[in-house]
């Protein structure tokens, strides 16, 4: 069986949101609307970072008067090891 929890009170809960009496559910509210706001600015700052990596680098020694052109791609895991040890010079 289950424990249905009580119900809400919500006419109570509005009469009594009093900001004199609950400074610490408002605080709490406004803190961590602010932590919010702050992670998702870094966060679109991170992904226009990210934007601009995106992408093909041509190489140093490119002549564009080449015949054939190469990419490569080199994809990796997130397991252990995964990685690569390949020195590009």
């Amino acid at each position: 069986f289950y424990v249905l929890p009580a119900p809400i009170n919500w006419s109570y809960v509005f009469a009594n949101a009093d900001f004199t009496k609950n400074k610490t559910v408002y605080l709490t509210v406004i803190f961590t609307s602010i932590i919010y706001i702050v992670l998702m600015i870094y966060a679109r700052f991170g992904d226009k970072k990210d934007f601009e990596k995106l992408g093909v680098t041509p190489l140093v020694d490119n002549n564009k008067f080449d015949q054939y052109y190469y990419q490569i791609l080199v994809f990796t895991g997130l397991r252990t090891n995964a990685g690569t040890d390949s020195k590009v010079v």
